[in-house]
């Protein structure tokens, strides 16, 4: 089974507050963790560093991390490169192979 979804990233940790039609509360993003934690399957979760993810790691998830240049809108308004540190956070059973 596959699920994908495109979530908003953590509030406090992004640039444009205006990016998504659609907001997650913390509260949400928290429940969306206990859902990765329990729910079988090889998982994957895209975003920010957040403390807000530290369950994940806890539980044994990998953190794979890469620096992108940012090109958010706030971005293109101050006409400034910024960067930003991507992250996949990545169940134990997760196989990039498979």
């Amino acid at each position: 089974m596959k699920l994908v979804g495109g979530l908003p990233y953590v509030w406090g940790t992004r640039v444009c507050p205006t990016a998504y039609e659609h907001e997650y509360t913390n509260e949400q993003h928290e429940q969306l963790i206990e859902t990765l934690l329990t729910a079988p399957g090889h998982k994957i979760l895209s975003g920010y560093e957040s403390s807000i993810y530290k369950p994940l790691l806890n539980a044994g998830w990998t953190l794979e991390t890469k620096r992108f240049c940012c090109y958010s809108s706030s971005t293109k308004i101050s006409e400034k490169k910024s960067y930003r540190t991507e992250c996949l956070y990545c169940s134990p059973t997760f196989n990039p192979k498979n």
